[in-house]
C-alpha cells in the first residue's frame, strides 16, 4: 500500500518511449489531484536515445522550460517492457506473498527471473486466498532510469507501471458497472495498451504495436486497426477469466484519434464506448489531457491509496525477527546507559578515594617514625612476656649439664648456649592453639679419649629430661691433652631438668674403663681413682697428665646464664670428683 502523501505535495509523471517525452506536473489534494504544467515532445534527432547522460540532461532542461520545476518524478514503465500476470495465492500472509509471486513468475516470464525486478499489487482477498497483479522488469531497464534520475539530478519517487495506473483512473467508472470495463490506451503512433477492470480491480492488461514505426497509415486505417485489436483482445480475455462480459468501453488518447477508435470499437463489438475526458476526482485542463491521462492515474494511485506496484522499492518478506532485534537493541542500548551511569560513578567514587589515598599517604608518613618506634618497644614486651611465660631456669639446666660430665682432667668444656623457640599457632578442634616454647642448649668440648667422648655423648641420649642429637661427625680435636671432640644439642620442653631427673633410672653401668696415665713420677692425677660420671663409676683414663693442666681442685670458671662460654675455652665445667645428684635447690657448689 502506498502512503498517502500529504495535501499539496508534488510529483511529476513522466513516460519515455524511444521517439517521444512525455511529463506531467501533478500536486496532492485531499480528495483528488491537480493537474499542473505538462509537456509531450519528440525527442531531437541530435539528442541519442541511449546516452542516458545527455538525455538525462535534456530531460530536466525541457522540464525546467515548461515550467514543471524540480518536483521529486515517477517513471511509467509500458505494458510491453514488463511481464504481467494475474494470480491466485493461497495466502494473504503479507511474510508469504513475496515467495509465493516469485515462484510463481520465475515459470512465466519471457526473460530470466534471476535478472529482474518483480513487484506484485493485491487487488482483492477472498477466504484466505488473495487475487494479485504480479510484473517483472529486467534489472537493465530499471538502472536505466535511475541513470537517467541521476544524469539530470532528478529525485525519484517510483517507478510505477502503466496498465495499473491506467486501471487506477479508471476504477471509479468500472463500480457502476454491473460487468467489465474495458479501457483502451492510445499510447502513441500505432501502439495500444488494453485493461480491463471489474468492480475496480484491473483483471487483464495487454499492449500490441498495430502499426510498424516505417508503415504510414492514414487516421481511418488506424482506428479501424485498433478496434481490431480491442476486440482480440476482449476475446482473449473471456476466453481465459471468468468474468462478466465487457459492458462498457473507454477510449483514452487524443481527441480525434480517440473519437475515430470509439467510433470503430461501437460499431464492431456493440457495445456502449466514449471518450475519456473528465474525471471527478481531476482539477484542472483535463479536457486537453489526452494520451496523458495514465500519468494522472499515478497520483491517483497514492492520494488513494490503492495498492500499486513499484520497482523502485519491491515488496519484500517483512523481517519477522526485526521486533526482537529491536528490543534487543532496545535493551543493549539500556545496558550502556546504565554501564556508563556506573562507570561515570565509579571514576567519580575512584577519584575521591584517590584523592582520600593521597591523604592517608601523607598522614602515614608523618605517623610512620612513631609506628615503627611503637613496633619496636612492643615486639621487646612480646618477648619479654614469652620469655618469662616459658619460665625455663636456665642455671639449673647448666647445673645439670655440669653433673653430668666428668672431671677436668678427662673432659672440658669449649663452649655453651641456650636458646628458646616456639612453634606455629595451630588451629585444632575449633580453636587456636599457642605450643609450648622449646628450649634448646648448644655445647661441645674435648675428651682425652674417644671412650670418655662417647661415654658423655650415651648420658645425655639416655636421659630422658632432653632429647639429645649430636652435631657433625666425630672429629679429633688439636689439643694435645684433650684429642677427642663432641659436640651435642639438648632440646626440651621442661623449665628445669631435676623435676625428670629425681625420677629417672640410673644410666647403663657398661662404660667403658679408662685408666689415667701416669706422670713420670709414676703417681696418677687426682682423677686416677675413677669418677661419678652420669651415675656411672667411669675409671680414670691411662694417658699421661698434661704440663699446665688444671689442677681437681681448681674453681670453675663462671658460665653466664643463655650464653657460651667462648669457643675454644679451656676452662673446666667442674672441679675434682662430682657428685652423683646434685639438687641445686638443696645448696652446694655449682
Amino acid at each position: 500500500m502506498f502512503a498517502s502523501p500529504r495535501a499539496g505535495a508534488r510529483m511529476i509523471a513522466i513516460d519515455l518511449s524511444s521517439s517521444q517525452f512525455t511529463a506531467v506536473q501533478l500536486g496532492a489534494m485531499k480528495r483528488g489531484v491537480r493537474v499542473g504544467g505538462r509537456v509531450c515532445v519528440d525527442i531531437p534527432p541530435d539528442v541519442e536515445p541511449s546516452d542516458d547522460e545527455w538525455l538525462g540532461k535534456w530531460m530536466a532542461r525541457t522540464m525546467e522550460e515548461h515550467g514543471l520545476g524540480r518536483a521529486p518524478v515517477v517513471f511509467v514503465v509500458p505494458r510491453q517492457s514488463v511481464g504481467l500476470k494475474h494470480l491466485t495465492l493461497p495466502s494473504t500472509r503479507l511474510d508469504e506473498l513475496p515467495g509465493m509471486v516469485a515462484i510463481k513468475m520465475a515459470g512465466q516470464l519471457p526473460f530470466p527471473a534471476e535478472g529482474s525486478i518483480i513487484d506484485y499489487a493485491v487487488v482483492a482477498e477472498t477466504q484466505g486466498s488473495s487475487e494479485v497483479i504480479a510484473a517483472a522488469a529486467r534489472h537493465e531497464l530499471i538502472d536505466r532510469y535511475r541513470a537517467l534520475a541521476e544524469a539530470g539530478r532528478l529525485k525519484i519517487a517510483r517507478i510505477a507501471l502503466r496498465p495499473l495506473a491506467t486501471g487506477a483512473l479508471i476504477a471509479e467508472f468500472s463500480r457502476r458497472r454491473s460487468g467489465a470495463l474495458l479501457a483502451i490506451d492510445l499510447r502513441r503512433y500505432g501502439e495500444v495498451e488494453l485493461v480491463v477492470a471489474c468492480n475496480g480491480v484491473v483483471r487483464f492488461a495487454r499492449a500490441a504495436e498495430v502499426i510498424a514505426s516505417s508503415e504510414e497509415v492514414d487516421r481511418h486505417e488506424e482506428a479501424r486497426r485498433l478496434a481490431t485489436e480491442a476486440k482480440r483482445s476482449w476475446m482473449s480475455f473471456r476466453a481465459t477469466e471468468e468474468a462478466p462480459d465487457v459492458d462498457h468501453i473507454v477510449v483514452i488518447g487524443a481527441d480525434g484519434l480517440a473519437g475515430a477508435v470509439a467510433a470503430e470499437v461501437r460499431s464492431s463489438l456493440g457495445r456502449p464506448t466514449e471518450v475519456l475526458l473528465s474525471h471527478p476526482a481531476v482539477d484542472g485542463e483535463a479536457s486537453t489531457l489526452g494520451s496523458v491521462w495514465p500519468l494522472v492515474g499515478v497520483a491517483l494511485q497514492c492520494v488513494e491509496g490503492v495498492d500499486g506496484v513499484d520497482f523502485l522499492n519491491p515488496k519484500r518478506a517483512p523481517d519477522l525477527a526485526a521486533r526482537r532485534r529491536q528490543r534487543v537493541l532496545a535493551g543493549a542500548a539500556a545496558g550502556v546507559i546504565l554501564l556508563g551511569g556506573a562507570y561515570t560513578l565509579g571514576n567519580f567514587h575512584l577519584r575521591r578515594l584517590e584523592d582520600r589515598l593521597a591523604a592517608l599517604k601523607e598522614e602515614s608518613k608523618v605517623l610512620l617514625p612513631d609506628y615503627l618506634s611503637f613496633e619496636r618497644a612492643r615486639l621487646r614486651l612480646e618477648h619479654l612476656r614469652r620469655w618469662e611465660k616459658a619460665g625455663f631456669d636456665w642455671l639449673e639446666h647448666l647445673a645439670f649439664i655440669s653433673d653430668h660430665l666428668p672431671p677436668t682432667d678427662q673432659a672440658i668444656l669449649g663452649s655453651f648456649s641456650a636458646s628458646m623457640s616456639d612453634s606455629a599457632i595451630r588451629w585444632t578442634k575449633g580453636q587456636w592453639i599457642e605450643p609450648a616454647p622449646i628450649a634448646t642448649i648448644t655445647f661441645n668440648g674435648a675428651a682425652v679419649s674417644r671412650p670418655i667422648a662417647d661415654a658423655i655423648r650415651s648420658s645425655f641420649v639416655s636421659e630422658k629430661a632432653y632429647e639429645t642429637t649430636p652435631i657433625g661427625t666425630d672429629t679429633s680435636s688439636n689439643d694435645k691433652t684433650y684429642l677427642e671432640a663432641f659436640n651435642l644439642r639438648l632440646r626440651t620442653l621442661k623449665a628445669t631438668p631435676y623435676e625428670r631427673a629425681l625420677t629417672r633410672e640410673p644410666a647403663p653401668a657398661d662404660l667403658p674403663q679408662t685408666s689415667a696415665p701416669a706422670d713420670e713420677g709414676g703417681g696418677s692425677g687426682a682423677a686416677a681413682e675413677g669418677f661419678e660420671f652420669g651415675g656411672v663409676e667411669a675409671p680414670s683414663s691411662g694417658a699421661p697428665p698434661v704440663e699446665g693442666a688444671a689442677a681437681p681442685d681448681a674453681e670453675p670458671a663462671p658460665v653466664e646464664d643463655g650464653g657460651a662460654a667462648g669457643d675454644g675455652a679451656r676452662r673446666p665445667a667442674n672441679s675434682g670428683s662430682r657428685p652423683r645428684r646434685r639438687n641445686p635447690r638443696e645448696g652446694g657448689g655449682g
